[in-house]
């Protein structure tokens, strides 16, 4: 019996997906074994090689990235100093980065073309490819902000819709999935918290705007958020030393108020910066196909693309915090930039 044309259609776009999704491991796996350098040198040679106990009291460099220094430490210890070995987790997780933008992108696009391209990009793109096989924490972050659109999901759908049941039948994997990678989000870098500002700002706004039958299920949720970010002061501004974080601050990449945007788009465009007026382009009819689709879902794309990096450049602006972060800090919002450009 023949296929019918969904199932054609289906299988053809599976194929090619897995096709990009090798191309982009091979890139990945292409400099595993080269020699570490820089941060990811420091890493390995300086807090991997403490006590396990120490690791997230000592932070007189911002690229003590703690959870990850945690991981690449077991491996040092256990099975040696060996540079394929200590990039292991990211590599790992550059992977799975691609696998969760396809299915993300295929869940908010509704369209095997753009959830094809949107991991296309992934797969090639140089900030992507860079810190999936450079021993840091950027990757993982990645992951986790795709895992928090993945399981938040069905409150993206729709407005009218009721997800209280949907959600309750898998509640406490979810809501424990959910805090985890919340919190170790921030103790992998401190400034995933305005990714976590971003949650905060589009959950109240939609605890004001649900209907009763899930508000809460959201409260639960928005609660669970909150002690994410208790955590992450508790670690940050209790655990460290006040003086030993003012150390690291200063220490800190940063960018300016008036390069940051500029910067910003080219660390998300490379190797295509020369087209990223085009891809502004792309993102913003894209989000207005989604929109048209699903209101709720197309605003929190958009907020998830450019609210972490708005607040972090607002609050460096107006001296809240020393300094502009440097832009690669919010690599975790590229492959949502690119599902809104794969879609335009």
């Amino acid at each position: 019996m023949s296929p019918s044309p969904q199932e054609y259609k289906v299988k053809s776009w599976t194929l090619i997906s897995t096709g990009i999704l090798f191309a982009g491991t091979f890139l990945r796996f292409y400099t595993i074994d080269a020699p570490l350098i820089s941060d990811e040198l420091a890493s390995a040679s300086i807090w991997a090689q403490m006590p396990y106990a120490q690791i997230p009291v000592n932070y007189q460099f911002p690229n003590n990235h703690i959870f990850h220094t945690l991981l690449i430490s077991f491996l040092l210890k256990t099975f040696g100093p060996y540079s394929f070995i200590i990039r292991m987790p990211v590599l790992i997780a550059g992977v799975a980065s691609l696998i969760l933008t396809f299915l993300c992108a295929l869940r908010i696009t509704a369209n095997w073309a753009a959830a094809v391209a949107a991991l296309t990009f992934t797969a090639f793109a140089a900030s992507p490819v860079y810190y999936s096989s450079n021993a840091r924490g950027y990757a993982l972050l990645m992951v986790f902000a795709l895992l928090t659109m993945w399981w938040l999901h069905p409150f993206l759908i729709s407005i009218k819709s009721s997800v209280s049941d949907t959600i309750e039948k898998a509640s406490w994997p979810i809501y424990f999935g959910l805090f985890l990678v919340w919190s170790l989000g921030t103790w992998t870098v401190p400034t995933f918290v305005y990714f976590e500002g971003m949650l905060a700002i589009w959950l109240f706004g939609a605890l004001l705007l649900a209907q009763e039958s899930n508000r809460l299920v959201l409260l639960k949720i928005f609660i669970i958020l909150l002690i994410a970010i208790g955590l992450f002061f508790v670690q940050y501004f209790v655990i460290i030393q006040p003086e030993m974080l003012k150390v690291a601050i200063s220490n800190a990449a940063a960018s300016t108020s008036g390069k940051f945007f500029p910067q910003l788009l080219n660390e998300w465009t490379r190797p295509w910066e020369f087209c990223g007026l085009l891809f502004i382009a792309l993102a913003w009819f894209g989000v207005t196909a989604i929109v048209q689709r699903s209101r709720r879902l197309g605003l929190a794309l958009v907020a998830t693309i450019v609210l972490p990096p708005f607040l972090g450049w607002f609050v460096g602006s107006i001296g809240l915090t020393k300094s502009v972060p440097d832009p690669r800090v919010f690599h975790y919002c590229i492959p949502f930039f690119y599902m809104a450009v794969a879609t335009g």
